[in-house]
């Protein structure tokens, strides 16, 4: 048997005696002469995988109230609720990642093309997908490449975890996501590979994005190696968001920026005229944004979290 299979047996045996033999993490360690913490984390592998899932019903429909109570107010065609027991971020990255896979999967399959951009909660999201096979369906990257950040939250590797659930065609963009000069941008839009991608992501039928911070906390400074001049116009700007790294105030309108015209990606007014555009964000350093977002109808999707829904209403 191979190494991966035997893990994979090793935690259904975990998960099968803890959630239907209902032993204790204490019983489960002695059972198979293993630590407590190994028996911890293998629980957690097991509800990661896929092995496990879990359901928490909302009999009250408190979840689906606020929801149709958001979608109202900010004129929404859908609004999906994550509930997070904790306000810790990881948790609830974790779980809005979780019920944006579940909607993806429910509404990918009369797609034919999806764009999807970078960000810690999309990671989230792609990671909890659960394989299906669509014909004919396209993944297509909205930005250029981050080399400073992790490549696991990268456009690039969402986008390639996407295509294999799904069994689609991938369409990289292989551009960084800004560069030195306008010069530079123009000679690369010459390039046919990646004028067509970019003219795919201005069609697609699907947009799944991030919304990003812009405060001391915020990776964009990072990854597109932002000068100190090129902050200091951002926070003159009184820009509070980004989409694609295309920022905007709180109101939703456009910031132009004089680096702008060196950014890589799909532009903030073509991004307005894709159909179905998929904001996945929560957390309290994201209120702000969500609802400029909202406000300027830059997506008509959410996706977010318990504490973020009642902050928005």
């Amino acid at each position: 048997m191979k190494k991966e299979e035997k893990k994979i047996k090793w935690l259904y045996e975990v998960a099968k005696l803890y959630y239907e033999e209902h032993f204790s993490q204490d019983e489960i360690s002695d059972f198979l002469k293993v630590s407590r913490a190994t028996v911890s984390r293998g629980l957690a592998e097991a509800e990661e995988r896929g092995i496990v899932q879990i359901t928490v019903i909302d009999r009250l429909g408190i979840s689906d109230k606020i929801a149709q109570q958001i979608e109202k107010k900010y004129g929404l065609a859908k609004a999906i609720i994550a509930h997070a027991p904790y306000k810790r971020r990881d948790i609830i990255k974790k779980n809005i990642g979780r019920e944006a896979a579940k909607y993806i999967s429910e509404v990918i399959a009369d797609k034919r093309s999806v764009g999807i951009a970078w960000g810690t909660t999309l990671y989230e999201m792609v990671k909890c997908l659960r394989p299906m096979d669509i014909d004919n369906l396209d993944i297509i990257e909205l930005t250029g490449s981050t080399g400073h950040i992790s490549s696991e939250f990268a456009a690039s590797e969402l986008a390639r975890i996407f295509a294999e659930n799904f069994g689609a065609r991938r369409f990289v963009l292989q551009a960084p996501a800004l560069v030195s000069n306008v010069d530079i941008k123009n000679a690369m839009l010459l390039d046919k590979n990646i004028s067509e991608v970019m003219e795919k992501g201005r069609n697609v039928d699907v947009a799944m994005i991030g919304i990003g911070s812009i405060d001391g906390e915020s990776p964009v400074y990072k990854v597109l190696n932002l000068t100190e001049s090129d902050i200091d116009e951002i926070i003159a700007s009184n820009v509070v968001g980004d989409i694609c790294f295309r920022f905007f105030d709180d109101k939703g309108n456009k910031v132009k920026l004089s680096f702008d015209e060196r950014i890589i990606g799909i532009e903030l007014d073509d991004f307005k005229k894709i159909g179905t555009r998929i904001g996945i964000a929560g957390g309290e350093n994201k209120i702000m944004l969500i609802k400029a977002a909202l406000v300027g109808s830059l997506i008509n999707v959410l996706i977010t979290d318990n504490f973020t829904a009642n902050e928005l209403l």
